[in-house]
């Protein structure tokens, strides 16, 4: 039975908690210094996620990213190579060795993301992940840089991805801003 809100707020704090900040650090550093594009892949909310912090990565941090979201792509590539490829063979088209991958997903072993995190390991990309659930799922194991929750509930993962995030984009803004005000 799901306590009360206050219980399940101190429940996302706890998680956020086991988030070691040298794994942030490590992927501001490895975002900030990308010499390619960061593509940003999930299902679902973590989709939702993907092109919202695509998008302000971009805007806020001045990074180069990209998001495999539109419609027409998703419709496009799921027809013509199925779902489970639609993020890999996305990737095989046209990512290169100086891009990253970051991919999204509560459970860590959606058969799309996981085939995505095989062409990019294979590409020689770097990839960021932010999983949930069983701490020995397939993205947790395969990235090169993991953020994972030992939650076992959508919304628990999925609220704690979205603020580790969220402070990920707010540091790059950070150092976006710094890096202004020293040309100006």
């Amino acid at each position: 039975m799901l306590g009360s809100l206050n219980e399940y707020s101190q429940s996302v704090h706890n998680y956020l908690l086991s988030v070691d900040q040298k794994t942030i650090e490590e992927i501001v550093d490895t975002l900030v210094h990308c010499k390619g594009t960061i593509y940003f892949i999930g299902n679902g909310a973590s989709a939702s996620m993907a092109s919202h912090f695509s998008a302000d990565m971009m805007k806020n941090g001045r990074v180069k990213t990209a998001c495999f979201h539109d419609p027409a792509f998703l419709t496009c590539y799921s027809n013509d190579f199925g779902y489970e490829n639609v993020f890999s063979r996305a990737l095989e088209d046209i990512a290169t060795k100086n891009d990253i991958l970051l991919a999204i997903s509560s459970s860590g072993n959606s058969e799309n993301i996981i085939n995505a995190v095989e062409v990019a390991k294979h590409k020689g990309m770097k990839v960021i992940g932010f999983s949930g659930f069983t701490r020995n799922n397939r993205l947790k194991q395969m990235s090169d840089i993991s953020v994972y929750l030992e939650a076992y509930t959508y919304g628990e993962v999925e609220i704690s991805h979205n603020v580790a995030l969220h402070y990920i984009v707010d540091r790059l803004e950070a150092m976006a801003q710094q890096a202004k005000l020293k040309t100006a």
